[in-house]
């Protein structure tokens, strides 16, 4: 912070919190008409987003944005990302063949992957994606 303070002039209060805490607490609790105690949140999207639809967030747009992966911003630009995160699969090429690997999410839902995948039970952002991918829906 003290490097941005100097670099950039600009008076730095920091607050930070656990997510169980509820992160996205002091935008809401110190959003009056009169007063505004934050410029820049940093939280999870689904919190970020909370913030949004409380009509809490300014549009933004930056030149920066249009390189961007495709469905990585929101519609509304009501926020933007501050990390994308990017998931990766590995198999193993002795017992798959590079032609039989699935080529979708859904494909994953075929019987013949019944028992053969593994995930990190603990990375709920895997989960979630996978779950939206299989029923966009949700």
């Amino acid at each position: 912070m003290a490097d941005f303070e100097k670099r950039y002039g600009v008076k730095v209060n920091l607050w930070l919190c656990l997510v169980d805490q509820g992160a996205a607490a002091p935008g809401r609790g110190e959003a009056r008409p009169t007063r505004w105690e934050f410029d820049a949140v940093s939280v999870s999207g689904l919190e970020i987003e909370a913030l949004y639809r409380e009509g809490l967030l300014q549009e933004i747009r930056s030149p920066l944005h249009e390189g961007m992966l495709e469905g990585s911003l929101p519609a509304h630009r009501g926020w933007a990302p501050q990390f994308i995160n990017v998931f990766v699969q590995a198999y193993n090429t002795s017992l798959v063949r590079k032609q039989d690997l699935p080529k979708r999410w859904t494909d994953l839902l075929d019987p013949r992957w019944r028992g053969k995948l593994g995930a990190e039970a603990a990375r709920r952002r895997v989960y979630c994606t996978l779950v939206k991918s299989v029923n966009p829906s949700s």
